[in-house]
């Protein structure tokens, strides 16, 4: 198996596939990693969790902009992630 494709995501966020093939199953899933039993798992395998403090401040790109300016701000980090991607 080969490594996962780069995937942006917003801090302490879990999203759910739009028509995901077992959409009940994917928000049980987000509603477990959201959960305290989810955020001691992914602390033990040093991942983040939003109901753990963190010793810094988050970062949010996207505070104040537009939904175009989002949206042509994500097309540019997705070129960049992919372009980082291919090296």
């Amino acid at each position: 198996m080969g490594a996962m494709d780069v995937v942006p995501t917003n801090t302490g966020g879990v999203a759910i596939m739009a028509q995901a093939a077992h959409p009940y199953s994917a928000a049980l899933m987000a509603d477990f990693l959201l959960g305290s039993e989810g955020a001691k798992i992914l602390g033990d395998l040093e991942y983040g969790s939003p109901l753990k403090p963190v010793s810094f401040k988050h970062w949010y790109p996207e505070a104040g902009m537009s939904m175009a300016q989002y949206a042509k701000a994500m097309e540019r980090w997705d070129k960049m992630l992919r372009e980082i991607g291919r090296k």
